[in-house]
């Protein structure tokens, strides 16, 4: 028999391809075809348990959680001429601002709310008219928010915890 490194290199295995591997049950050399082995280790894969930061699942249920877990607002609501006031707790928010047609009120925000060191609002984005129609407020417990101006139908107000 050839040395193994005398054998000449195949990069691109066909299913009828075929390895040989040591059986440990029989103590024998096998042969077992590409399209098997493919089959075998794809098999392996999608039953053997891995430990993730979530728990114990398999590769498959992983992917499965990762595609169904998407980012859900923790709050979602309108800005009309009322007073409305959302509790928060200590941590990083994105609010997210849309209405559609007449004023260009549109904004994106960053809420970072502290125990220490202070609490804040960055407003990243935001349309032409935002300053003069929106009034947005918050303290470290809660964020509130109304128009300045009597304006009729309301505006989408998203808010996601990041952190």
């Amino acid at each position: 028999m050839a040395k193994f490194n005398e054998y000449p290199v195949k990069t691109t295995p066909k299913d009828a391809d075929k390895f040989m591997l040591y059986s440990a049950e029989d103590a024998a050399n096998k042969l077992i075809d590409y399209d098997k082995l493919a089959d075998a280790v794809l098999n392996k894969l999608t039953s053997k348990t891995f430990g993730l930061d979530q728990g114990t699942m398999t590769l498959p249920a992983a992917l499965n959680q990762l595609n169904s877990n998407r980012l859900k607002p923790f709050y979602k609501g309108m800005i009309t001429n009322r007073l409305v006031t959302v509790p928060l707790v200590p941590g990083l928010y994105l609010v997210s601002t849309y209405r559609s047609g007449g004023y260009k009120i549109s904004s994106l925000s960053i809420v970072n709310i502290q125990i220490q060191d202070g609490s804040f609002i960055e407003t990243l984005v935001k349309g032409a008219d935002y300053d003069n129609t929106i009034e947005m407020k918050y303290t470290d417990s809660n964020i509130s928010f109304q128009y300045k101006i009597d304006l009729s139908g309301g505006c989408t107000i998203v808010i996601f915890k990041l952190a």
